[in-house]
Parts: structure tokens; C-alpha cells; sequence
């Protein structure tokens, strides 16, 4: 750079000019050409506050060049010697020079990570977070086969631990599963205790058993080829299931079946009993006992459905019984003659009309409480056939028992009394009649409602 004729003459230097010279100092062409103009301004006597302005703009354009550090030291690198900037010019404008060499980081890490910040020059920081993932993955080894790195990948099996459990299925309708777990959760043995005393297995569906008059109770009762003979074996065999909600059918196929007595000895709570027979023609199936004692009995809280079936047997106390707070539903029925009843409440029993039914024959009473016993009978169709006759009444209540029989519909005729209603029992119609040939009666606080 020199002056000449009052002219100034400013040598500018190229753009590719080398960085680098061949005994490996770093140069800035542009950073020399600066303060060789620096120089010759201030040898000049120009005006300071020029000078000031020109340091702002020299001080740019040697930020621009320090940009170019990492392109120098790439040279260097390459030239295999190390390098220097030259920084007079840094001095001169009272700015640090960067004078050591730069050393550039890049960090790959594994795709279950994310990374900020890469490369570092000399001094950084990276950043570190974890990749997003898929929900439901495990983050393991292999689930199989030879080690290998981690992943995220989804669970299996194979990744719990051997329980030392065989494969199977424990307990069944005689036996119940037994199984031991260790402190840390793990299933260590499993086996099947047989039922005794009076466990029972849970019923976990609805079943039917059949009964048949070509039946044998060596079967198992579950189609109607392999039937039982008797309905008193169907419900021992039924008894032995804790119903768990459901329901068992003792099915009776069509024909006649002398000598069924059946005692229902409680376990019906917790689900739904039904003695069925043919509920579109209830005179296909006929119990026609005749022991002495009751065709149908339930007692000790049991609870069960009485339907499509007609009863014939005349020798019998009742041909529905029920007591000890046990609860008969019947409906669909036909009622013959009988020395007894054909419905009995007793010992705060309760039996239930919940479907039409039919009288065919005599007795003592149709309905008979005594003891606490319940009669409940609203709404429904009582057909009554051939003129029977009640020796006692049409419905008989004793001993603080009680009958609710309103609102139904007879159809057909019957003599005897009306009612017999003793020792503070009531029978309650809400005004209706009841069948019968004569007035009922009331004594010892009876009352007729």
C-alpha cells in the first residue's frame, strides 16, 4: 500500500489467497491487509473519530475471518504440521487472538438416544436425552438365541422367569387346584386336592341333567341316552355343585315316574333350581307317587322351580312341600286328586304362583299354610276341571301363617268351603272370592281380607 500524487493506492488481497504457508503458519491475507490500512490511516493523521468507525467495521469483518479458523485447521491437519494465527492485528484492536489450535468433536451415539451440539470445538457441551418410543416395549437383551446389544422391543414369555410348574390344567368337578408362590411373586408348585366333606366345585355355566323311565342311575345323566332312572338321584348328583349364579334343570322326559319323592336338603341359594317337565303339554310327564308322604319336598332354604309336570298320585300329604324357609315357584302345573294337599306352606315355607295352573282332582285344601308358612298366588289362571271337592276348604291358613291370592282369575267350579282361616292367620284377596260351594270361615283371630 503506498500514497502517490495525492492519491491513495490500496492493494486488496484475493479471496483464495493461501491460509497457510509452507512451513505450516496460519495467515489471513485479509487480516494483514486490514492492518496494514489500520497503519497507514493512523501515520496519516486522520480524524480519530474515522478511525473509530473503522475499527467497528475491521471488527466485523474480523469476525468474518475467525469463522475461517476451522477451514485453517482443517489445512493443517492435512499438512500433518500445527499451526498459528498471526495476530498483530488482534492486538491492535485490543481483541483477543486465537492463537491455539482448534480441535473439532463430533459424537455418534445409538439411536435410542438423540443428540445436541455435536461437533464441539475445542470447548462445548453435547447434548443427551432419550429417544421417543413405541408404548408397550421392554428395553432387553434377545428374547432368544445368542447375546446381542439391548433394544427396545416388546415383551415375551420367554422373559419370566421358570415357574417349575407343569403346564396344565388343575382341579375339576372332584378336586380343587392347590398352589404355592413364592416371596417375589413367582408360581413355584401346583397340584389337585380331591374334594372332601363338604366342599363342592363351583358351576361355572348352566347344566341340564335328564331323567328318563328307560334311564339308569349308573349314567351320568347328561343326554338323554345316558339318563338317570330317578329325579332323587338327579338332585343328589346336582347337590354336590355350588350353582355359583347359575342354573341347574333336572329335565324328566316324557312317561310316568312312580315312587319319585324329592327332598331338597338346601345348597340352592346361590343359583337357580328348575324340576321340569314338558311346559307345552304338562300331561306328557306324571309323577304319580303314592308313599304316603310328599311327591315334591324342599326344606332347609332351599330354593327351586316347579314346572310342566301333572301330579296324580292319591296317597300323598301334599304334592308340593315346602319348608324351613325354602321357596317353591310353580307354574304350568295340573293338580289330581290326593288324601292331602296339593299345595303346602309350612314352618315358614313359602310356595310362589308364578304361572297358570290347573285343578283336575280333590284334596283336603288347594292351598294350606301353617306355621309361618307363605301362599303367594296374584294375577294368575287357575283353571279348575271336573267339580273338585276341598274336604276342608278351597284355601286353609293356621298357626300365624299367611296366604296373598288377589287378582286372580278362576275359571271353573269347586265344592266345599270357601276358606278356613284359625289362630291369628289371614288370607288376603283384596276383596275377591275364592272358588267353593259355601262360606269360609274365620275363628281364634283369623281374618279374611
Amino acid at each position: 500500500m503506498s500514497e502517490s500524487s495525492g492519491s491513495l493506492a490500496i492493494t486488496i488481497p484475493q479471496f483464495n489467497q493461501p491460509v497457510l504457508t509452507s512451513n505450516g503458519t496460519f495467515q489471513l491475507g485479509w487480516i494483514r491487509f486490514l492492518q496494514s490500512l489500520l497503519t497507514f490511516l493512523q501515520d496519516g493523521g486522520i480524524d480519530p473519530s474515522v478511525i473509530a468507525d473503522l475499527k467497528a467495521a475491521i471488527q466485523q469483518a474480523l469476525t468474518a475471518a475467525t469463522n475461517a479458523v476451522d477451514l485453517a485447521n482443517e489445512a493443517i491437519a492435512i499438512a500433518g504440521s500445527g499451526g498459528t494465527t498471526d495476530a498483530s492485528i488482534f492486538s491492535l484492536l485490543g481483541i483477543s487472538a486465537l492463537n491455539e489450535p482448534q480441535t473439532k468433536i463430533n459424537l455418534t451415539v445409538p439411536s435410542i438416544f438423540n443428540i445436541s451440539g455435536s461437533p464441539v470445538y475445542n470447548v462445548g457441551t453435547f447434548g443427551i436425552t432419550l429417544a421417543n418410543q413405541s408404548a408397550n416395549l421392554i428395553f432387553a437383551g434377545p428374547s432368544s438365541g445368542s447375546p446381542s446389544a439391548p433394544t427396545f422391543r416388546t415383551f415375551s414369555a420367554t422373559d419370566l422367569p421358570a415357574s417349575g410348574v407343569t403346564a396344565g390344567t388343575y382341579g375339576d368337578s372332584t378336586h380343587i387346584g392347590q398352589f404355592t408362590v413364592d416371596n417375589q411373586g413367582i408360581l413355584t408348585a401346583a397340584s389337585s386336592i380331591a374334594i372332601s366333606g363338604s366342599g363342592r366345585p363351583l358351576l361355572t355355566s348352566n347344566l341340564i341333567y335328564y331323567v328318563s323311565t328307560t334311564g339308569s342311575d349308573s349314567n351320568n345323566g347328561l343326554t338323554v341316552p345316558t339318563a338317570f332312572l330317578t329325579g332323587q338321584h338327579a338332585i343328589n348328583i346336582a347337590s354336590t355343585w355350588d350353582l355359583n349364579g347359575f342354573t341347574i334343570t333336572i329335565q324328566f322326559e316324557n312317561g310316568t315316574y312312580n315312587g319319585n319323592i324329592i327332598v331338597l336338603d338346601g345348597l340352592w341359594l346361590t343359583g337357580t333350581l328348575i324340576i321340569q317337565g314338558d311346559t307345552t303339554t304338562p300331561g306328557n310327564v306324571v309323577f304319580s307317587y303314592s308313599g304316603g308322604s310328599n311327591t315334591i319336598q324342599a326344606r332347609l332354604s332351599s330354593v327351586c322351580t316347579v314346572q310342566g309336570i301333572q301330579f296324580s298320585g292319591t296317597n300323598v300329604t301334599s304334592y308340593i312341600n315346602s319348608g324351613f324357609n325354602s321357596i317353591i315357584n310353580v307354574n304350568n302345573c295340573i293338580f289330581g286328586a290326593n288324601i292331602g294337599y296339593h299345595l303346602y306352606a309350612r314352618t315358614q315355607g313359602i310356595i310362589e304362583l308364578n304361572g297358570p295352573v290347573t285343578i283336575a282332582g280333590s284334596s283336603k285344601a288347594f292351598w294350606r299354610t301353617e306355621l309361618q308358612g307363605i301362599i303367594r298366588s296374584v294375577s294368575q289362571t287357575i283353571t279348575i276341571i271336573s267339580i273338585p271337592a276341598f274336604s276342608d276348604a278351597f284355601a286353609s291358613a293356621a298357626e300365624f301363617s299367611s296366604m296373598e291370592i288377589n287378582s286372580n282369575t278362576y275359571s271353573g267350579s269347586a265344592t266345599g268351603s270357601q276358606y278356613d282361616i284359625t289362630a291369628n292367620s289371614m288370607i288376603y284377596t283384596n276383596g275377591g272370592t275364592l272358588p267353593g260351594s259355601t262360606a269360609g270361615s274365620t275363628a281364634t283371630g283369623g281374618q279374611f281380607v
